[in-house]
């Protein structure tokens, strides 16, 4: 892919559970600037936003659908959950049993193939049975930069790929792909600059959502743990920081957990102040400066 050398960058979008509304804020500020998005990838939540905006959706669009997320989508498998406690040698794939994420995603993204989108585009998961990271992108990749343990697939269902990225595990089954069995990709790369770049995407700029900073929390909650746990491990796996992207946007996300759906419209405004605070830089970049 050869991007275009007129005004716009190339968007990497981090996962982060709830915390990825802050794209939907993100987008709402390139929009307000006039700058426009050239090519765009994503991991877990990351990955539905990046869908939507290859899918032409509008900041308005993308904060319409924050105002949708809510613990009603966590259709917990209580049938499974009691089946394991009964007969400890059962199997339990997921505590989330998915349909209804997987109906959102249906209802948004419909019968969409990957490789029918125009705008430059690739979302990462994980096949858990080959140990290996998949990128599901519509352009040629550079094997070179993606790394030796990276399946590139150029084509299927948007919405299925999607739910692959955001399939956390242990807590949401994982999909199966024919032979492969996805998982959130965020395990592999959280922040998929590298994918951008073995596309060809030049000025780059990555949201990432991962932050180590000390917290200092009175009580910690199931999802405050389990947030802080995932920040962790994906610290070390992420690559928005592997020196592909000119930029990279980390808005100030606090306390707030992966599953904290109250906190939706808070991660989107701090997508927006953070995005608007570096947008000297976000303009430096787009104009090749």
């Amino acid at each position: 892919m050869k991007q275009e050398q007129q005004r716009g960058i190339a968007l990497a979008l981090g996962g982060g559970g709830v915390t990825g509304c802050c794209h939907a804020g993100v987008v709402r500020a390139l929009e307000e600037e006039g700058i426009p998005v050239q090519a765009v990838a994503g991991t877990s939540a990351g990955a539905l936003a990046a869908a939507m905006v290859a899918c032409g959706a509008t900041a308005r669009e993308l904060a319409v659908l924050t105002s949708r997320l809510s613990a009603r989508l966590m259709d917990v498998d209580y049938a499974g959950l009691a089946c394991r406690w009964l007969a400890p040698k059962g199997s339990l794939p997921g505590l989330i049993r998915g349909k209804r994420l997987a109906k959102l995603l249906e209802e948004l993204l419909g019968d969409r193939r990957i490789g029918e989108l125009q705008l430059p585009f690739a979302v990462a998961a994980t096949d858990l049975a080959a140990g290996c990271q998949v990128l599901f992108a519509n352009r040629p990749a550079e094997t070179g930069i993606l790394g030796p343990h990276c399946e590139v697939v150029p084509d299927g269902s948007l919405a299925h790929a999607v739910m692959a990225s955001m399939s956390i595990p242990g807590i949401f089954r994982p999909v199966r792909m024919g032979e492969r069995l996805l998982v959130d990709g965020g395990l592999m790369d959280n922040c998929p600059a590298a994918a951008l770049k073995a596309m060809g995407a030049k000025r780059i700029v990555a949201v990432d959502l991962v932050t180590v900073a000390p917290l200092h929390l009175s009580k910690w909650s199931f999802s405050s743990i389990l947030s802080r746990s995932v920040s962790l491990g994906l610290h070390r796996m992420s690559q928005a920081d592997s020196g592909y992207p000119e930029l990279i946007l980390s808005p100030e996300l606090g306390s707030i957990g992966i599953l904290d759906f109250p906190c939706a419209d808070r991660c989107m405004e701090l997508g927006y102040e953070c995005a608007k605070a570096n947008m000297d830089s976000i303009r430096k970049v787009a104009e090749g400066g």
